[in-house]
């Protein structure tokens, strides 16, 4: 099923933005989804499966975040709720990676009745994302700005001999000031709520299906507490680390896919 590129204005605070995003048409009878993305990121991350998921029959419909403007948690949720009245999806499944995990949870928490699962992809919730650890919070935002301080993050990266990572890398190489900045914004306040050990409890409580979906090499310490629970479909994917999307697209998918069958059932 053909997919399109398009733009639509959501209303985020007192601002009013302009969002890319990608969708099919209108499924009738199905629950579609919303995918996040994390810091630094865009749709692009998840649209080859939703392509996928579009041949059979699923509607994934992707968004990006401005990259250059300083989004806070409760801005981020304006967008996902913006983009599903917008798209009239009714209710609808929610996928989030990294920070975006984290940015879905926090949605179904405030929003139960209208979410019908969750599919957190290596969320950070109850620690600081392990590539911002010391660098991005530990810095000032001018700092961070500064070419100096931010080839600290770069090198930090590049460093890994991961395909996805390096690609991560190489996007955000090519941030302008303002986008460093907006980035730094929000990997502050990722942090802060990370620390503070909620976004994990909240997952838990989220009463709707929940899938926990990570690359293999991408070990967190709360994983232990997640593969314990009954109630949360656990997915490691072999030979990936924090972009299973880049790694292993093929298994990616398929996780995906399990997701939003799991999501027609509820």
């Amino acid at each position: 099923m053909q997919r399109f590129n398009s733009e639509l204005e959501v209303s985020v605070g007192e601002r009013s933005l302009t969002i890319d995003y990608s969708d099919n048409v209108d499924i009738p009878d199905t629950v579609p989804a919303i995918g996040v993305h994390g810091w630094g990121c865009h749709k692009g991350d998840l649209d080859d499966a939703a392509e996928r998921l579009a041949n059979d029959g699923f509607r994934l419909v992707t968004c990006t975040f401005p990259s250059g403007e300083r989004l806070t948690t409760n801005d981020r949720l304006d967008i996902i709720g913006g983009v599903a009245t917008k798209r009239n999806l009714g209710r609808f499944g929610l996928i989030g990676h990294s920070m975006g995990g984290d940015d879905i949870t926090e949605y179904a928490t405030r929003n139960p009745s209208v979410v019908a699962g969750l599919a957190d992809i290596a969320g950070s919730h109850d620690l600081s994302d392990r590539y911002l650890t010391g660098i991005a919070a530990d810095m000032t935002e001018d700092e961070f700005a500064d070419d100096k301080g931010f080839s600290r993050l770069l090198d930090h990266l590049l460093s890994s001999t991961n395909l996805g990572i390096q690609k991560y890398a190489n996007r955000i190489a090519a941030f302008s000031t303002d986008e460093r900045r907006a980035y730094h914004f929000a990997a502050v306040e990722s942090v802060k709520r990370a620390r503070g050990g909620g976004s994990l409890q909240d997952f838990f409580d989220y009463a709707g299906p929940k899938y926990y979906i990570h690359g293999q090499a991408d070990m967190y310490d709360y994983q232990s507490r997640i593969r314990e629970r009954h109630d949360i479909e656990y997915v490691e994917i072999p030979d990936a680390d924090h972009f299973p999307n880049v790694d292993q697209p093929d298994a990616f998918a398929r996780a995906i896919g399990l997701f939003m069958r799991t999501i027609q059932l509820f």
